[in-house]
């Protein structure tokens, strides 16, 4: 059984599951603070193994490191230097790494063009079986009650088609690189979001 055939089997998208993972992230924050404040006294390092066991915990089975998919950290291959010149925007943040099993992700905060605002731009690297289509991206967020509308686009890929959910005040586009990886890209403004799409296929035709 595959990524997608799980993930359909348990009613979630891949766009689904990236929303479980913030939520994960966020619980995982709230423990380490607990955690480390009770067991500051023992001397002992109590994060790396509560985020090891909730990783463990809550990482789908299929999803181990060697499967499916590119082995490559997003943030290293896509640096937030290149990020910020392609989009003409002001690096706020590091960028951040997000890692479950063959599942790559990285996520920068930028300011677009000087304009004192927050750009939150994240990359997934997901395996191939996990692309959908605008049909099924449009279900799960109609089903969560969320505005959005679709479309396929051109030019990219093997196959590829947008998503933009005006609740969630994004655009996201994927992109099928068969025998490689479902690519999503989820920025707020399109034009960027097609921007950034470019620069990662033109680096991963560089590996």
């Amino acid at each position: 059984m595959n990524v997608k055939s799980i993930f359909n089997s348990a009613g979630l998208t891949v766009q689904a599951f990236h929303r479980l993972h913030l939520l994960i992230f966020c619980s995982i924050g709230f423990l380490l603070f607990i955690s480390c404040s009770g067991d500051e006294k023992n001397n002992i390092n109590p994060q790396e193994n509560v985020l090891k066991s909730n990783i463990e915990s809550q990482q789908p089975k299929n999803l181990q490191a060697g499967n499916e998919g590119l082995n490559i950290d997003v943030c290293e291959l896509i640096p937030d230097k290149l990020v910020a010149q392609a989009l003409n925007s002001k690096i706020l943040k590091p960028a951040q790494s997000s890692n479950y099993g063959s599942i790559r992700g990285c996520t920068y905060t930028v300011d677009p063009a000087g304009e004192d605002n927050i750009e939150i731009c994240t990359v997934w690297f997901n395996p191939p079986s996990t692309f959908t289509s605008p049909e099924d991206e449009l279900e799960t967020a109609h089903g969560l009650g969320q505005e959005a509308t679709a479309e396929y686009l051109e030019g990219y890929g093997d196959k590829a088609f947008v998503v933009h959910n005006q609740t969630e005040q994004q655009s996201i586009i994927f992109v099928l690189l068969k025998d490689k990886l479902n690519l999503q890209v989820a920025v707020e403004h399109y034009n960027d979001a097609k921007k950034l799409t470019e620069l990662i296929l033109s680096k991963l035709k560089e590996i």
